[in-house]
């Protein structure tokens, strides 16, 4: 669960850096650190979801992968029309990077049950 807080905490940072100095390197470094910590947080959740939905576990990834489009979809929309406003887009992004940190949280306890179930092999 570390590792997915401090994704979430790395992206709102990226994106804070992008707004209080919008240009290239500023852009090259913070995506380099966001995806340098968001690569390994994907093949961890898509393992959480398989563990936790049994035999379904290909709906559960494919259900992961349809809400994650549609987040990226959702802020892309809000972001969107501030395109002559980078501070005010790049920092809702870090906001709601910033709310996930919460959610990451209360998985915490389910997370801490599955990890003491042995995974099922056919």
């Amino acid at each position: 669960m570390a590792v997915l807080t401090a994704a979430m905490l790395a992206g709102a940072a990226g994106c804070v850096a992008l707004a209080v100095d919008p240009g290239v390197g500023v852009g090259y470094l913070a995506m380099v650190l966001i995806g340098f910590v968001l690569l390994p947080a994907m093949p961890i959740v898509l393992e959480l979801v398989e563990r936790s939905t049994g035999e379904a576990e290909g709906t559960g990834a494919g259900l992961i992968w349809m809400v994650g489009n549609l987040g990226g979809f959702a802020v892309a929309a809000v972001v969107g029309p501030m395109v002559d406003h980078p501070v005010a887009a790049f920092l809702i992004m870090g906001a709601t990077a910033l709310a996930a940190v919460p959610v990451v949280g209360l998985l915490r306890k389910p997370v801490a049950e599955l990890s003491t179930v042995e995974p099922v092999t056919v």
